[in-house]
């Protein structure tokens, strides 16, 4: 064979590896991001339930768009897919980050909770008016 017949080969894998680490680390922190958030939600509520929910939101977007996904890879820029899924999944990390940091980040059981424990101490403040007949 020639060597115009044979297709180019890299001189170095950099490039792939770069991508390849890049790929670990987000999947990685992805999972262990979900992971995290359920099992505070756990802590916050005492409940499975939530936790689950919780869970399934996380991986329910996977499950779903997992049959398509190689469908839009092949119609569209791979490597413009990878960079804003990527940042998406940075800007999701980063806003729960900030949450937490802040103390802002709450369950929805605790918030529930809050609500009823302050309209019942609002219709203990408020005086009662007798109704007509």
């Amino acid at each position: 064979m020639t060597q115009a017949n044979q297709p180019a080969q890299p001189k170095n894998m950099h490039t792939f590896l770069v991508i390849w680490i890049g790929q670990f680390i987000s999947l990685v922190g992805s999972g262990l991001t979900g992971f995290g958030l359920s099992v505070w939600v756990f802590t916050q509520t005492g409940k499975a339930t939530p936790m689950a929910l919780t869970a399934l939101a996380f991986n329910l977007p996977r499950i779903l768009l997992s049959p398509i996904a190689g469908s839009i890879a092949d119609r569209f820029n791979r490597k413009r897919i990878m960079i804003i899924a990527d940042t998406a999944a940075v800007l999701i990390t980063v806003g729960f980050g900030a949450l937490i940091f802040t103390n802002s980040l709450r369950s929805g059981t605790s918030m529930s909770a809050q609500r009823s424990h302050r309209s019942s101490a609002l219709s203990r403040n408020q005086p009662t008016v007798p109704r007509s007949p």
